[in-house]
């Protein structure tokens, strides 16, 4: 695969109004929403590679914007330049935004993120890539995913991970979904030790989130692993009824110019010292930039403990700190996120979240808001998130574009 010019796309104009009538036929309770004149909320990042570009758009509340999401996500990108889908929201939400993507044609992987708050809005994350070639990633006849390539690095993203048989014990779904990654991994030169950065999104975590570490463990220490990656493993269900869903990118360097490697935390332990397998954070480096994927992040002592049981407020402070800690520490800032998810066990916590943002003057972050169950039932909240700079002689840091 080699760097190409972007390709000649279909004109917007051309599924403006296709898009309307989706809408209503998918998604009535957005229809509605039409008439009213709405403050634009979704947020773009930016971040130039040598090459190539990456854009992360976040929308938070797709239920206010309507039909406008598919308007504004024009202004930042085509459609057809979108690597991959994130979904977060209540069942019909998540299952009617998925349908209009189909209905669109959106040739594109895409994970649906399930909560059981209804009260929270449909959330839409996107990562489009610019500047290269993607070659499109299938497990049979489903698309999962991209790959392409550089002069200095292989990349892969995987998403919409499910195992065949959602009937199946949850253990054996858990070890075919790995086993899969690295089969569809090793098919374009790579292996999992190539991965940075993964997601587990599991059905009914509280209940068995144990054997899925046991099973990850054991599949780790199968393979010549290396640095583990970033994760993030939340509770949420998936429109296949499988017991989980995964989500990875791996990266396989050609040059020096790339350089993976651990970022530690500041104020936590390893989460290897109570059974997790999996880096508090990950710093990918290449010639114009340096991207920070921090893992799914609690409120969680240095021994491994939880902190500040039954106070949600207590927890997102804690938390927060754990986060700039990290940022700090590889000398970035919560001004650099290109994206976040924040988990809430309840959906009524929500505003418990805005005001501290209100509070700590963080102003319109990248971040979608989402209620689900965490690893523990005593955590109440938890924060993923990407930064990334640029490097001296490229484009300044990420670029910030509300809309």
């Amino acid at each position: 695969m080699a760097d190409a010019p972007m390709q000649k796309h279909v004109p917007f104009s051309a599924t403006r109004h296709s898009v309307r009538s989706l809408i209503g036929k998918r998604m009535p309770q957005l229809s509605s929403c039409l008439p009213a004149i709405l403050p634009s909320l979704s947020t773009s990042r930016t971040i130039h590679h040598p090459t190539w570009i990456e854009r992360q758009i976040t929308f938070p509340n797709l239920s206010r914007q309507g039909i406008r999401w598919s308007r504004e996500f024009k202004q930042f990108c085509d459609f057809r330049d979108v690597m991959h889908l994130d979904l977060f929201g209540g069942q019909g939400e998540t299952c009617g935004a998925a349908d209009l993507i189909s209905d669109l044609g959106l040739k594109t992987m895409e994970t649906v993120v399930v909560g059981a708050d209804p009260s929270l809005p449909a959330c839409l994350q996107a990562r489009a890539i610019t500047g290269v070639t993607v070659t499109p990633v299938y497990n049979g006849d489903r698309l999962i995913g991209g790959v392409f390539e550089d002069a200095d690095a292989f990349y892969c993203m995987l998403g919409g991970i499910v195992p065949s048989n959602p009937a199946a014990p949850r253990d054996d779904q858990t070890a075919e979904v790995f086993s899969m990654i690295q089969r569809v991994l090793q098919q374009h030169g790579m292996e999992f030790r190539h991965v940075v950065r993964t997601w587990f999104y599991l059905d009914r975590i509280l209940e068995w989130y144990d054997e899925f570490n046991r099973v990850r463990t054991s599949f780790f220490k199968g393979i010549d692993l290396g640095v583990m990656p970033a994760s993030t493993g939340v509770g949420a269900a998936n429109s296949q009824g499988a017991a989980l869903s995964a989500k990875v990118i791996a990266v396989l360097p050609k040059t020096p110019e790339i350089c993976v490697q651990e970022a530690s935390s500041p104020l936590q332990g390893h989460a290897a010292s109570y059974g997790s397998a999996f880096s508090r954070a990950i710093e990918l480096r290449d010639a114009a930039s340096r991207t920070l994927y921090i893992s799914g992040t609690a409120s969680i002592a240095p021994d491994g403990c939880t902190l500040h049981i039954g106070d949600t407020t207590k927890q997102i402070e804690t938390t927060m700190e754990v986060v700039d800690a990290i940022l700090g520490r590889c000398d970035m800032g919560i001004e650099d996120m290109t994206r976040g998810v924040v988990y809430l066990r309840h959906g009524a916590d929500a505003p418990l979240w805005n005001r501290y943002c209100e509070r700590m003057g963080l102003g319109d972050l990248p971040v979608a808001v989402v209620q689900s169950e965490v690893c523990r039932d005593d955590l109440l909240f938890e924060i993923e998130l990407d930064a990334a700079i640029q490097l001296p002689g490229y484009l300044h840091t990420s670029s910030d574009e509300t809309r």
